[in-house]
């Protein structure tokens, strides 16, 4: 049987360092954000391997939007759409990334190869509770389709 001594010498460096686990904890911890700061959307949406997706065809020239709560949308002359981006796009802030590196931003011209697809359809692949009814439902405006681009680069 331990003495009370060594009883309360293990007592200590326990103590000691579950301490110092909760010092390490809080010194790596990111930085606190206030509200509305970082707020930039769910990221860039891009075609998921797997999925099919179904629509009409589309093609054309039109302007990058972005929208207030971080959504990238692509305005054909008929309003911005929410937008689901080809495979290797990627967001970078205020900007949108194609697969060799080339910033997209706000207001640029491209010209995109797509389809445009009911908003329920793109629903439907996953239902209510999946990742498009959550993307697109925190980025759609009140149009109720989407464009799913299979093509884009900058025009001109």
């Amino acid at each position: 049987m331990l003495s009370r001594r060594a009883v309360a010498v293990v007592v200590a460096l326990a103590v000691t360092t579950l301490v110092a686990i909760v010092v390490v904890l809080v010194l790596t911890a990111p930085p606190a954000q206030t509200p509305g700061e970082g707020e930039g959307g769910p990221g860039l949406p891009v075609q998921l391997p797997g999925d099919t997706y179904a629509g009409d065809p589309v093609a054309g020239e039109g302007e990058l939007v972005l929208g207030e709560e971080g959504c990238f949308r692509v305005d054909l002359g008929e309003g911005a759409r929410f937008a689901i981006w080809p495979e290797g796009f990627s967001a970078d802030g205020d900007a949108v990334l194609d697969a060799d590196g080339t910033r997209l931003v706000d207001g640029a011209r491209l010209t995109v190869e797509g389809l445009v697809m009911p908003y329920a359809e793109l629903v439907a692949i996953e239902g209510p509770d999946g990742y498009w009814a959550n993307v697109a439902g925190f980025c759609i405006d009140d149009d109720d389709t989407v464009l799913v681009l299979d093509e884009v680069t900058r025009a001109g």
